[in-house]
Formats: C-alpha cells, structure tokens, sequence
C-alpha cells in the first residue's frame, strides 16, 4: 500500500534503519531519498539483467542473470549462494521432518545440517570447475573465512547495539530484523521495480528473493555510512576532538539502553548524509581504477552497485 508521501516501502525502510543503528524517527524526505536510491539501484541490475539474458536469446532472467554482476565480489556472491541453500533447505524441511518422524536414524546434528546446506549450493556457470565434465568438490574454505570474519564483524555491531536493550526493546528489534521488500509484498514489489516492464522472470526462479536479499543489505550498508557521515558532521560543528566521537560520557551510574539517547544522538537523519553516505560509498569503489583516458574530459560515471561497494 502506497503511503501519503508517495512511498510504498516506508515501514520496511524504517525498521531496516532501525536495526542498522538509527534510532530517531526518520523523516519522510530522509525515507524518500533512500527508496529512490535503491529502487534506481533494483532497475539498473533488472536492466543489466535483461541485457545478459538477451544475448541468450532468452525474454526471461535467471537468478544467475543477477548473480553474475556480483561475481568480482566473492564475498557477497558466497552469501547469495548460501542465503539461497539454506532457503532451500527450509523449504524442504517439512517433507524431511515427516521422515525423521519414522526414521530415528535421521540426525538433527548441527554439522550434518551445514553439510546439508553445503551440499545444496549450486556451481555458477561461468566457474572454471564447470567447464570440465567431472565435477571437482569445490574448497570453500578461505571463501568460508571471508564469511567468518565477516559475520563476526557483524555480530560484533549487532551485539554492540543491543546489549544495554531491555527485554522490549530487545524483541522489537528481533522484529524489525525480519523486515524485507519482498515477504508477501511480491506484487506491490513487482510493480515498484518494473517487472513486467523493464524484463520477465519466471515463478520458480529466486530472482524476487535475491533482490530483497540485496535490498536489505543496500539499506544496512547506506544507514550504517550515513551514521559515521552524521557523527563526523556533530564532530565538525561542535568542534570537538576526532577521538569524542560526538558523544557525551557516561557516568558510573549510567546504563544506556534502545531508546535512552542524548538529544544529540537522537537527531534523526538528513537527506544530505543519505546522499552523502552514497558518494563515499561510490568513492571506495573507484578508488582503485586505472586511469585510461589520460587528461581527457572526465566521462559521466555509470550507476554504481551499493550492494558492491558496501562490501
């Protein structure tokens, strides 16, 4: 359902951005900002999409036609592949629960499952192990470390945030962690990224579920940006020293939890540290290219794929 301000994600943006560390209610011009930003990121991978699936000559994408433009980030592709087994696995679940019912040999053992899991991860066709006939079992070991750390990283942010949280407030953050564009919005979605209009998939195809996938991970990494664009900013103009980090000291006796911020910490984003946090997330990609064109004109940058560049 569209909201007044023209927006048809407003909730599920907000409890994103709640669960990425801002706590303030945000505006709608803040709120807006971010639904341009991703829904343009969602119609230019549709788009890169629907070019790769017409060299095949075929009118409908894949799940790889997406995949595909992740693929110099092996991070970010491992998590797609897995987020996809596990679904999968879930899936399926119900149909192996009825044979553990009358099988007792069937383990329920946490490794058995994650070799389960592993096993459900399909190869990508442009792998080298798939050019040869015999498959080769792949080592996902150092791509499993990459996870790892990256998961610890994580964590380490979600327990900072939460560890002064009441029960309440602990459960209301649970919630909007399950926020998603796509869970049982699959026709307001499909109409808000022009599916249908830009290019075609298919029912049994996971492109809808890749997308709110990466949807979540665009609003995290954005939200997370502007913070530290926002803290730099309280830093700047209160003209304190870069190691305050813009915020008051805590006395003996003071226990912060969800919702008991300083005023200062409680002002809610700007569209200016939105769009900010989204050039220097665009900056951290470019950082690294080679200059071809010499001391020519600097040409027109294409849209870049936050979903990349947070990473």
């Amino acid at each position: 359902m569209e909201d007044k301000g023209g927006l048809k994600f407003k909730q599920e943006i907000q409890q994103m951005m709640f669960v990425s560390g801002e706590m303030a209610e945000p505006s709608i011009e803040v709120l807006k900002v971010m639904e341009e930003i991703v829904r343009d990121q969602v119609v230019e991978m549709l788009a890169i999409a629907n070019g790769l699936a017409s060299r095949r000559a075929s009118r409908f994408i894949t799940n790889n036609d997406i995949i595909f433009q992740f693929r110099h980030d092996a991070l970010k592709v491992s998590r797609i592949r897995s987020f996809l087994a596990w679904k999968d696995f879930r899936k399926n679940a119900k149909d192996e629960d009825k044979d553990a019912a009358g099988d007792p040999t069937i383990s329920d053992n946490e490794d058995d499952i994650a070799n389960k899991v592993k096993k459900e991860i399909q190869p990508l066709p442009w792998d080298i192990g798939s050019f040869y006939n015999q498959t080769v079992p792949a080592d996902l070991k150092e791509e499993e470390e990459e996870m790892d750390r990256a998961n610890f990283y994580r964590l380490q942010r979600e327990d900072e945030r939460t560890k002064n949280m009441t029960k309440d407030e602990y459960i209301t953050w649970s919630e909007y962690r399950q926020a998603s564009f796509t869970r049982r919005k699959v026709k307001r979605f499909r109409e808000w990224a022009g599916i249908g209009v830009i290019t075609e998939c298919k029912d049994n195809e996971d492109v809808m579920d890749i997308l709110g996938f990466l949807i979540c991970d665009m609003v995290h990494g954005i939200t997370e940006e502007a913070l530290r664009v926002k803290e730099q900013n309280n830093i700047l103009m209160n003209g304190m020293d870069n190691g305050d980090l813009g915020s008051r000291k805590l006395g003996k006796n003071d226990v912060r939890g969800l919702f008991d911020r300083t005023t200062e910490e409680r002002i809610a984003f700007q569209p200016k540290h939105i769009r900010q946090a989204l050039v220097n997330l665009q900056g951290k990609a470019r950082k690294g290219r080679a200059i071809f064109s010499g001391a020519r004109a600097q040409q027109k940058m294409p849209l870049q794929l936050v979903s990349v560049l947070q990473t």
